[in-house]
C-alpha cells in the first residue's frame, strides 16, 4: 500500500472516530435485490472478534461530537456535512438523501484488523427506518444495490461498476455496515455490529480499545520494519559520506555506534508495547479544548514497563507564563544514576568507543553526570524562553542537594572548553567569567562564540549558572543572565493565568513526565489567547503497572497544525 493510500484510510478513519456515524436496520436479500423486510431489528447474538483484530472503537453521540468538532475546528471541516448520517453517505458513495437515515444520536462502531500498515476496517451505524432504508438501498425501482444472504449478512454489491470501491452491508440487528471492502465486511461486520453494542457503555465521546494480541503481535512487527528500515537508511547515509571523505570517520559521533544504542533503546520499548495486556484511549472534545486520555496496564521489568517516579505539577505553575514549552520530569536516585550510566555509555560510544575522549576528559565526563545525578532534586524543569527583543535559549531548574550540582555543570563548562567538544562544536572561543541575574544574584558565566560557516556570521552564547534558594538555574542561550532571572523571578507564572492552570492542574498528582508547549508564543509579535498543547504520563494507583497518558489540545493549536497540513 503506498504511503498516500496508507494515509488516506487512516485519515478517513480519524474523521470518522471524531464525529461518529449512525445506523441502519435490515434484513434478507435475494441475488435480485427483492428481500422479505422485517419490521425490528433482530436481537442477534454476539460473534466473536477475528483473531487478528488489532483495535475497535465506540462514538457514544457521533452528531453531537461531530458538531463540536466542526465549530471548534471549523476551516475546511467547517463546510462538510452538518450530519454524521450525510456525512457517512456521502464518504461511502451513497445517495447523501440515505443522509437522516442514518441515527446520528445512537453509538456508531469501529473496528480494525489485519495488517497495520493497509488494515481492515469496518463501520457499523444504526438505522433510523430500516424499511426506508432497504427500499432506498435494493428494493426501489432505481435501486442500486443488489443483496445477497451470507452468514447472517446481506451483502450490498452496486449495479455500477463505477461505483464507490467500499464494503457495504446490512446486518439483522439493525445497522448499515460501511468496510474498506467486500471482504472486510464479511470478516468484520458482524463483529463490530452483534459484539461491540453489547459492550459496556463508555462515558467518552470516543472509546478505543487495542488489543493486547495485536500489539505483541502485528503492530510490534510493523513498528520494528519501520524502525529497522529507518536505522538502514541512517548506515547508507554513514556509508556514502564515509566514501567521500575517502573513508574517513565523521567529524563528530559514530553512526555506527549510535544507531546500535539507539537499537537497544528502541527494542526495550517494543517490548514493553508487546507486554502490554491492556491498551485504551479516550477522547472527549469540550468548548475549546479535545483531550485524549490512553490507560496501559502491563508487567514491570523484566522486559515490560520501567519503573516510574510519580509526584504532583506544581513547579509547571511556577515557570514564566510566557514559555515557548516546558519539559517536566520526576525520577528518584536510582534511576538517574542509571540514566547517567547509560548516557555516559552513549556519548563514549558515539566517540568512536572513547578513541577521541582521553582519560582525563573521560573522567570529568563521568564525574559531570554522576555529580548531577547526585547533586539534583526528584523534579526537574527544563525551559525555553524567547520573544520579541527578549533573550533566548533554555533553562534548566531543580533542587541543589548540595554543591555536586553547581560543579556538574562547572565540569560540563570545561569539557566545552576542551578540543573533544570544542572543535567539531566549532567553538572558537570559550571564556569563563562571573555576572549578576537581577533579582537572583551572582552566576558563574562560560562566553562562547561559535564560528559561522558559509556565509553565515559567527554567533554569541553564554552558559549562565548558580544555586539560589536551594535551587539550581542553569541557562544557555544568547542572553543567560536575562534567562536566569525570567525563569527564577518571573513577572507572570503560568499559575496566574486560568487556562494554563487548568491543563496543568488537570494533570493530577501522579505524573512523572510532561511536555507543556504554546506554539504561539514562537513568535509573540501576534498576541493570541493562551492556547496550550500538553502531553504527560503518570501512574494509575489501582494496581502496580497502570498506567496513564494523556494529551490535551486547544482548538486554535488544531486548527493551525490542519491549516499547515493543508498547505494554507
Amino acid at each position: 500500500m503506498s504511503g498516500r493510500a496508507f494515509a488516506g484510510t487512516w485519515s478517513l478513519l480519524l474523521v470518522l472516530a471524531a464525529s461518529g456515524v449512525g445506523g441502519c436496520s435490515g434484513c434478507g436479500k435475494t441475488d435480485t435485490g427483492k428481500t422479505e423486510q422485517t419490521s425490528s431489528p433482530v436481537a442477534a447474538p454476539p460473534v466473536p472478534a477475528p483473531d487478528d483484530l488489532l483495535a475497535d472503537a465506540t462514538v457514544l453521540t457521533p452528531n453531537a461530537t461531530w458538531r463540536r468538532v466542526q465549530s471548534g475546528i471549523g476551516g475546511a471541516i467547517g463546510l462538510m456535512p452538518q450530519t454524521t448520517g450525510t456525512l457517512m453517505a456521502s464518504l461511502a458513495g451513497l445517495d447523501i438523501a440515505l443522509g437522516p437515515e442514518l441515527d446520528g444520536s445512537a453509538p456508531a462502531y469501529l473496528s480494525l484488523a489485519g495488517e497495520p500498515d493497509d488494515p481492515s476496517w469496518v463501520i457499523a451505524m444504526k438505522v433510523v427506518e430500516e424499511r426506508k432504508v432497504r427500499d432506498v438501498l435494493v428494493q426501489a425501482e432505481n435501486a442500486k444495490y443488489v443483496g445477497k444472504e451470507e452468514n447472517g449478512l446481506t451483502i450490498l454489491t452496486s449495479k455500477s461498476p463505477s461505483a464507490a470501491a467500499v464494503g457495504l452491508a446490512l446486518d439483522p440487528s439493525g445497522y448499515l455496515i460501511v468496510g474498506k471492502d467486500e471482504a472486510a465486511v464479511r470478516k468484520l461486520g458482524p463483529y463490530t455490529a452483534r459484539s461491540l453494542p453489547k459492550k459496556p457503555p463508555t462515558t467518552s465521546a470516543a472509546h478505543v480499545d487495542v488489543t493486547a494480541k495485536g500489539l505483541s503481535g502485528k503492530v510490534r512487527i510493523a513498528l520494528e520494519k519501520r524502525w529497522q528500515a529507518y536505522a538502514v537508511d541512517l548506515l547508507a547515509e554513514d556509508a556514502r559520506m564515509r566514501e567521500q571523505r575517502g573513508g574517513r570517520a565523521p567529524d563528530f559521533g559514530d553512526p555506527k555506534a549510535i544507531v546500535a544504542l539507539a537499537d537497544a533503546f528502541v527494542q526495550r520499548k517494543l517490548g514493553a508495547l508487546s507486554s502490554l495486556t491492556k491498551l485504551t484511549f479516550d477522547l472527549d472534545a469540550e468548548a475549546e479544548d479535545i483531550h485524549v486520555r490512553a490507560e496501559a496496564e502491563g508487567p514491570v521489568e523484566d522486559g515490560g514497563l520501567a519503573p516510574m517516579t510519580v509526584g504532583d505539577v506544581a513547579p509547571l505553575l511556577e515557570i514564566p507564563q510566557d514559555t515557548i514549552s516546558a519539559i517536566f520530569t520526576r525520577s528518584q536516585g536510582e534511576e538517574r544514576a542509571q540514566d547517567a550510566k547509560e548516557l555516559e555509555s552513549a556519548i563514549t560510544s558515539a566517540l568512536g568507543g572513547g578513541a577521541r575522549l582521553p582519560d582525563g576528559e573521560a573522567k570529568k565526563l563521568h564525574s559531570a553526570l554522576d555529580d548531577f545525578a547526585k547533586g539534583r532534586g526528584d523534579a526537574l524543569t527544563l525551559v525555553a524562553l524567547g520573544g520579541e527583543g527578549r533573550g533566548k535559549g533554555l533553562v534548566l531548574r531543580t533542587d541543589s542537594k548540595g554543591e555536586e550540582s553547581s560543579r556538574a555543570v562547572s565540569t560540563v563548562a570545561d569539557l566545552a572548553r576542551g578540543p573533544v567538544f570544542k572543535e567539531p562544536l566549532r567553538i572558537k572561543s570559550a571564556q569563563r567569567t562571573s555576572g549578576e541575574a537581577v533579582g537572583v544574584g551572582k552566576c558563574d558565566v562560560l562566553d562562547l562564540t561559535i564560528e559561522g560557516k558559509g556565509k553565515l556570521p559567527d554567533t554569541k552564547l553564554g552558559l549562565a549558572w548558580t544555586v539560589e534558594g536551594g535551587k539550581l538555574s542553569a541557562a544557555l542561550g544568547d542572553s543567560p543572565l536575562d534567562l536566569v532571572a525570567r525563569a527564577a523571578r518571573p513577572a507572570k507564572k503560568v499559575g496566574d493565568d486560568k487556562v494554563l492552570t487548568s491543563y496543568v492542574t488537570a494533570l493530577g498528582k501522579d505524573a512523572s513526565f510532561v511536555f507543556f508547549a504554546q506554539p504561539f508564543l514562537v513568535d509573540q509579535s501576534k498576541p493570541v489567547a493562551p492556547s496550550p498543547a500538553v502531553l504527560a504520563w503518570g501512574t494509575l494507583p489501582r494496581a502496580k503497572g497502570a498506567r496513564w497518558a494523556r494529551l490535551d489540545v486547544s482548538d486554535r493549536v488544531i486548527r493551525e497544525l490542519l491549516k499547515k497540513q493543508l498547505g494554507l
